[in-house]
């Protein structure tokens, strides 16, 4: 299957879409013509070594595509490029062999001790691909969810008894990843590893402090005892700027919050600078153990997903702790109205100096999981804001703030709704009209304010920017559509759209406000 050419006054994103299309529709490419002497065969390993066809021999003619533009091809596509798709990019032609490969080896996956020995194996004989691997992903494939367990436990009593390829991995991989920034452990069921406050428990999790210096640890549908076993993990990593837990637990929610009030010396060692609370995750635990840390108070992005409710007076001490260092701050949830509803008088958006970003992540758009929304967006009203207290020209009253400390407010650069928008009609209720007035006034604040729409529901984007740029009225210019593919880059300073203040609809590839 030869190539289109690009031809002249095509977008040259159409046409990347158009060649993304012709090339990986399916997963073996059969050429149009017999194999030349300009063409190369490949068989290439994957380092995932779950895929069922994890190489495939592809005969392809030689610069058949524009070299230089590869590069650009790949960073367009990717993260969504999948390991089979890059599979196939290797396996093309001879040019495209080296930068499929070592995208490829980004990101690689650990799950018994077959896939250890022969990444390690690999790694040790191809430095090159040790220094291109950025997160390793260590997930159990024979861990089942508690649904499972529950209906299945006389059949799977002895399953993942012995993890010797867990048990080994710190000690065979820190060495051959020098350049290791994620860390990633999935369906992980620490139970069976019985971590505690002893010699062996403490020897092997500071094999994990050989690793270099790790960016972020991500926990991902994984059982832990206790919250106390939960804490001996972090506390062995004490590098971490980034924490994102999603579906994690760690037994019962009355012990574990006590386990969270506990002090513990080898605390001071966590410095967090990012949290990402997930769903199904005890949001109540995680607030008094961070409040109980006194080195977690310099976070700047801080990401609430947790889809239930959490007490006022936990929850709103625990988000202005990080008032003075905030720049990001996302809620996304199927409500949190009970919890969001009385934190209004326990906190609001005046006097945050650094928070430029606010983010909302919905489920859904069915009324009553949207109604905590306004809710939230009225923190960042300048109206609804009491005197500040540490006003520096003292010019604030009794009743009213200064003009000086309501400026104060429009650090906020960008208000982000990641919505699933299937009918316009889901747009029409009164809470979507409170809603666009909160926003409209933000945006008459003067400030710079951007609004950004999120579209991964079943709507086509162009129709999707259309209805929502026609909802929001005499605002529309400061409104940009995007699909969930985009991949959004904020600054930390004040910023600008780069896609101009008219509006916009992007595709994919990077938005940034800078």
């Amino acid at each position: 299957m030869p190539m289109q050419r690009m031809q002249k006054n095509v977008d040259f994103l159409t046409y990347l879409k158009e060649v993304h299309v012709d090339i990986y529709k399916e997963d073996l490419i059969i050429p149009s013509h017999t194999p030349g002497p300009g063409t190369a065969v490949y068989t290439v390993p994957s380092p995932t070594l779950s895929l069922k066809r994890a190489a495939v021999s592809i005969p392809f003619p030689q610069h058949v595509f524009p070299i230089h533009l590869l590069a650009y091809i790949f960073d367009f596509l990717h993260p969504s490029l999948d390991a089979r798709t890059l599979l196939s990019c290797l396996t093309t032609c001879r040019a495209w062999y080296l930068p499929a490969q070592v995208r490829l080896y980004r990101s690689i996956v650990v799950s018994d001790e077959r896939s250890l020995y022969l990444l390690w194996e690999r790694l040790s004989d191809l430095p090159y691909l040790s220094r291109a691997v950025r997160e390793v992903r260590l997930r159990d494939t024979s861990y089942l969810p508690a649904k499972s367990l529950s209906k299945n436990r006389a059949a799977v009593r002895g399953y993942w008894e012995n993890p010797v390829w867990l048990l080994q991995s710190p000690r065979r991989l820190a060495q051959l990843v020098p350049y290791a920034e994620f860390l990633t452990f999935e369906h992980i069921n620490w139970e069976k590893l019985h971590l505690r406050d002893d010699i062996p428990s403490h020897k092997w999790l500071s094999q994990w402090m050989s690793f270099p210096p790790l960016q972020q640890l991500t926990l991902h549908s994984c059982v832990f005892s206790c919250f106390h076993e939960f804490e001996l993990v972090i506390m062995s990593l004490p590098t971490l700027d980034h924490l994102h837990l999603d579906s994690v637990s760690w037994g019962d929610h009355a012990v574990a919050t006590a386990d969270a009030l506990r002090t513990d010396p080898r605390r001071r060692k966590i410095a967090l600078g990012s949290l990402t609370i997930g769903y199904s995750c005890d949001l109540h635990s995680i607030a008094t153990w961070i409040l109980a840390t006194s080195t977690i108070e310099r976070i700047k992005r801080l990401d609430i997903l947790a889809g239930h409710e959490g007490a006022p007076e936990v929850i709103a001490p625990f988000v202005n702790r990080f008032r003075a260092t905030l720049q990001h701050l996302t809620i996304g949830c199927e409500g949190m109205a009970h919890t969001l509803a009385p934190m209004t008088t326990h906190m609001n958006f005046h006097g945050w100096p650094q928070l430029h970003t606010y983010y909302f992540k919905l489920i859904s758009l069915f009324l009553p999981k949207v109604t905590w929304i306004p809710v939230a967006l009225s923190f960042a009203l300048p109206g609804f804001l009491p005197p500040y207290p540490q006003c520096p020209t003292i010019s604030c009253t009794s009743t009213c703030a200064c003009a000086g400390c309501l400026t104060r407010l429009t650090t906020l650069r960008v208000v982000v709704l990641d919505i699933p928008l299937a009918d316009a009609a889901e747009l029409e209720n009164t809470v979507w009209d409170q809603i666009m007035w909160i926003l409209a006034e933000l945006v008459a604040g003067g400030s710079g304010l951007r609004i950004v729409f999120v579209q991964r529901g079943s709507m086509p984007l162009a129709q999707a920017e259309w209805v929502l740029k026609r909802r929001m009225g005499a605002v529309w210019p400061y409104v940009e559509v995007v699909s969930e593919d985009t991949k959004l880059e904020f600054c930390e300073a004040d910023s600008q759209s780069s896609l101009g203040s008219s509006g916009s609809t992007r595709t994919g590839g990077p938005l940034s406000w800078c």
